[in-house]
């Protein structure tokens, strides 16, 4: 055959055989289409073939066949030709368009899954109906080379100087861009695509070698002349039964096996045709034979009967270098040469550890189709695959033993598995040698024993340590619950102490004459200030420890102070015959601190100094500063003095020390010294003690001298929630003065109505013993009963305890303010607890005012006063005539939201003469009995009388405009007759309607 196509045409551009055994020929150089028989004998010029006569003297670029067998024929002028091979006749269509240039070239046919006929030239890719005769036209100028169908019915095209592409079964088009990470696509210039047994897809491109398409990334992997193909230009792909890929290049045809990552390339010199193959010029019969259109005919054989070299190479070590010097040079006196040539083992020292390795083999025929693959034992057992290099370099090698071994493969890719291999050997370092490594445990051995006396040691320590924190831990603890015990007992000690103090104060406050009775009666009450004094130190001392004590610093003279504590002192120092002085470097010292506690912090160490020094010594008060900033009082004595390894001790609370001067005890309540200490610290200042046995102690206090401007001692506040001590002659009702029975029996009435809430019966009877001549009583034993009481009864005021069962007096608060029908009965809680916590947590509940335990029966009847006459000002500003812009001090935001909403619903009904108390209360949600109690105690006016306030009100804002008649205005307020509503004016204004116009 290949002398037949040497007459008829070498340059072979498109093949296809058909099942009768018929070879179809495309041509490049003009000569038309070939058909050669089954006897290869050509038969185009038959009379049977004269249907294809018209594709004398063209180009023809692809030929393909359809289902039916119709064979489909690509030429120039853009010339599609179908061939029926049984009946031997044809038909030709036409592509619309130029055929007049390059672009007039078919270059691509293909009958996909759903048996359409796709059609390509360089003008774009078409879709064709045979039936109708017409091309639709679905990629355009894309100079396509080549089309494929992948397994999901995609069609991808090969483009030439454009983008890969792929148009999916919708018929859109997905474009793989070039030169993008993304893709991995070298350059646009792709020149054949197949679809393999494996629905792979792969690419050819010209330059740029073979493309894989990777469907789960969307990327390719490319294969190239350093990866084994003869060229990196592509013409054609064809797979044979084995699933290897033979791929026609324009410098040989290279066998591909993908799984083993294995080419083998065909030479002219094997004796094929030529070296360079045209593009999309290739076919795969059923039967496995492979055909290739070439530049001199075709190239076609079997795979299966291409037999291998199964001759294999000597392979040679030709030399080796040493850190990268030859070994002759180097190494000279050793026997490395020998023993490159005999193959014996080779003795480096440690320094000599970068080594290269040349090796060949010895293939005259074709030695540059010899493979190499090399390993290392000692340093990687597998094998490195690298072509054609034959040279190798290891750099760094560490010391140890080494085989350096290389095998090669033969012409057809066998390889020779035995290889040659030389081994090496790379000598310690002096510092890895044994007796090194001897040293290094002798010295180990000492080090790990040193550290091992060394972990004992700190062991022991931190066993003492741990034993030692666990201790200061349970004294911690055993202190915490002392204090938290007599904390939790000086609290339940203020109930009784109110039930001493308050009686005491009336009775002494009732006496008269009899003045040793009295006189006792004071010291009774002296010393049970004494108690609740110490009680709440103790409680203050706590509140220190949880850090929650506040500081309430005001403007104060230091000097007249201490003048102040060391009086009541004096008659002591009289008495004890002891010398007590005081000096000062300053006639007066004001500035900030809080009185209260520094006089706590002078009475407890005077208390323990007068205590602990004997009749005839002496006790000195200094007042000095060290610097501008800073304050000092020294305390000195000539007591008994302390052991100096008891002094850090006595800051300790609850530290008793049973001999020496016991600073530590507060009226031997155990938290003297450390109470104080903790008030002077609380300060931001410094407490500090000095003392020699049987001398004398010296105790200095150092603290900021804040000079910041700040509200006096004088201006002391009461704390009294809403409203300032105000006499109560216009607060109460008319007729009740609220003077005791000591003053004549009084008339209650009129008198406001308050609630005591208290589970302590004595409490709550104590209580009501003080109110119950100035008030009307009523009482509760707990919250719950206090809260149904309180939605029964009409109450001005309640008094309730904070800690009760059932429920407690701030949950009572918060129903009674968060209940439209009792939110303005005014709530006073009590209660042992004084801490800033508990008062805040009172406050936001609604709490009115908040008294501690044990009170004053003044403080509390004071305060009930001064709330209800906060409420009498609400009433007054609610029955005012005047227009008021302010709000009413005291007042709730759930009653002053009450009354902002019962005004509105007045006004806006206020010419409904029908406007009654009942439609009002149901608009707000209230009945009959709750909205007349409501009004009473807000404005003192039944709701009636309200409407009626308000709608009068009204009628004085229109006369003062003057835009109405006082009869228009009359029945614009809701009254019936103008001589109703002039009689109520009157009644209200003192004037008539004409009057208060004229004025």
């Amino acid at each position: 055959m290949a002398e037949k196509l040497e007459n008829a045409s070498k340059n072979i551009t498109a093949i296809y055989k058909n099942k009768e055994g018929y070879l179809f020929l495309g041509t490049f150089d003009k000569k038309g289409l070939l058909i050669v028989n089954d006897k290869n004998e050509f038969v185009q010029s038959n009379s049977e073939f004269s249907g294809l006569n018209h594709l004398k003297e063209k180009v023809v670029r692809t030929i393909n066949a359809d289902k039916d067998g119709i064979i489909w024929i690509g030429s120039e002028d853009n010339l599609l030709t179908r061939f029926d091979f049984q009946n031997k006749q044809s038909k030709t269509y036409q592509i619309p368009g130029s055929v007049e240039n390059v672009e007039s070239q078919i270059t691509g046919i293909l009958t996909d899954t759903y048996f359409r006929i796709w059609v390509a030239n360089p003008a774009g890719v078409f879709l064709f109906d045979p039936t109708a005769g017409t091309f639709s036209k679905l990629l355009s100028d894309a100079n396509t080379q080549n089309i494929e169908e992948d397994s999901r019915g995609n069609i991808w095209c090969a483009n030439y100087n454009t983008d890969l592409c792929r148009i999916n079964k919708d018929l859109s088009i997905s474009y793989f861009k070039s030169n993008e990470k993304n893709t991995n696509l070298a350059n646009d210039k792709f020149v054949c695509v197949f679809k393999d047994s494996k629905d792979r897809m792969w690419v050819g491109t010209e330059f740029n070698g073979l493309f894989l398409y990777l469907p789960d990334s969307s990327n390719f992997q490319q294969f190239t002349v350093e990866d084994g193909l003869p060229s990196n230009d592509i013409c054609s792909i064809e797979e044979d039964s084995k699933g290897r890929l033979w791929i026609g290049t324009n410098n040989g045809l290279s066998r591909f096996s993908y799984s083993l990552s294995d080419f083998s390339n065909y030479f002219r010199s094997d004796g094929m045709n030529a070296d360079e193959f045209h593009y999309n010029s290739s076919y795969a019969t059923k039967s496995g034979e492979l055909y290739f259109g070439c530049t001199d005919g075709i190239v076609f054989f079997d795979p299966g009967d291409i037999r291998g070299d199964y001759l294999t190479f000597p392979i040679k070590i030709e030399g080796m270098k040493v850190n990268y010097g030859e070994v002759d040079k180097d190494l000279k006196g050793t026997p490395i040469n020998e023993a490159l040539r005999l193959s014996l083992p080779i003795k480096l020292k440690y320094d000599q550890n970068t080594i290269s390795f040349d090796y060949s083999t010895i293939n005259y025929s074709a030695s540059k189709k010899s493979n190499f693959a090399y390993q290392l034992a000692g340093l990687n057992d597998d094998f490195n695959y690298v072509q054609n290099q034959r040279q190798v370099t290891y750099a760094n090698l560490k010391p140890g033993k080494y085989i350096f071994k290389v095998i090669a493969s033969n012409n057809d890719n066998i390889w020779d598995k035995k290889g040659v291999e030389i081994a090496f050997a790379i000598k310690n370092p002096p510092w890895l040698s044994w007796w090194a490594f001897l040293i290094y445990g002798l010295i180990l051995i000492l080090v790990f024993h040193g550290l091992r006396i060394q972990v004992r040691h700190e062991e022991k320590m931190k066993a003492a340590v741990k034993m030692e924190r666990v201790e200061k831990n349970q004294q911690r603890e055993l202190t915490q619950m002392k204090l938290r015990f007599f904390t939790n007992i000086s609290h339940e000690f203020k109930t009784p102490l109110t039930l001493i103090i308050g009686p005491l104060e009336q009775i002494i406050a009732d006496l008269h004459g009899n003045s040793g009775l009295k006189t006792k009666l004071v010291n009774i009450s002296a010393n049970s200030k004494r108690l609740l004094e110490l009680i709440n130190q103790l409680i203050d001392f706590r509140r220190i420890e949880q850090d929650v004590l506040p500081l309430k610093k005001t403007r104060n003279n230091l000097i007249e102070t201490t003048q102040k504590v060391m009086a009541a002192f004096n008659p002591t120092a009289i008495k004890n015959e002891i010398l007590f002085s005081f000096d000062s470097d300053f006639e007066i010292l004001p500035f900030n601190y809080d009185q209260d506690k520094m006089e706590k912090i002078l009475t407890n160490l005077l208390s323990n100094a007068f205590k602990h020094t004997s009749r005839g010594g002496s006790i000195y008060i200094r007042i000095w500063n060290s610097d501008e900033s800073k304050v000092n009082i020294t305390l000195s004595d000539t007591g008994s003095g302390i052991a100096p390894e008891k002094i850090q001790g006595i800051f300790e609370e609850f530290n008793n020390n049973s001999t020496g001067t016991n600073y530590l005890e507060m009226q031997s309540s155990g938290i003297g010294l450390a109470y104080s200490k903790k008030l002077v610290e609380l300060h931001n200042g410094s407490l500090e003690i000095e003392s020699i046995p049987n001398k004398g102690t010296r105790i200095t206090i150092e603290v900021p001298y804040d000079r910041t401007l700040i509200q006096s001692a004088n201006d002391n506040e009461i704390s009294i929630q809403n409203a300032a001590i105000n006499p109560l002659t216009n607060a109460l009702p008319k007729g009740f003065t609220g003077e005791s029975e000591t003053k004549g029996l009084v008339d209650l009435s009129s008198a406001p109505n308050i609630l005591v809430v208290e589970d302590d019966e004595e409490i709550r009877k104590y209580i009501v013993s003080i109110l119950m001549d100035r008030f009307k009583i009523d009482e509760a034993e707990d919250g719950q009963k206090g809260y149904e009481q309180a939605l029964k009864n009409d109450y001005d005021l309640i008094v309730s305890d904070v800690m009760m069962p059932n429920m407690s007096g701030t949950q009572l608060c918060e129903k009674l303010k968060s209940n439209i029908k009792t939110s303005h009965i005014f709530v006073i809680l009590l209660t042992a607890k004084s801490d800033i916590n508990s008062r805040t947590e009172g406050y936001e509940t609604g709490a009115d005012s908040y008294i501690t335990k044990p009170f004053l029966p003044r403080h509390l009847i004071q305060v009930i006063k001064n709330l209800l006459n906060t409420q009498q000002n609400i009433k007054t500003f609610y029955s005012s005539t005047e227009d008021k812009t302010q709000e009413p001090l005291g007042i709730h935001p759930r009653d002053k939201q009450f009354i902002t909403d019962a005004i509105a619903l007045i006004e806006k009904n206020i010419d409904e003469e029908q406007f009654s108390v009942e439609l009002m209360g149901k608009e707000l949600g209230l009945s009959r009995t709750h909205l007349y109690r409501k009004f009473k105690s807000l404005t003192g006016s039944a709701p009636n009388d309200f409407i009626r306030h308000i709608r009068l009100r009204r009628a004085a804002q229109l006369i003062k405009e003057g835009k109405y008649s006082i009869s228009e205005i009359a029945y614009m307020v809701g009254f019936k007759t103008p001589a109703n509503f002039s009689t109520s004016f009157k009644a209200l204004y003192g004037k008539s309607p004409k009057e208060y116009q004229g004025k």
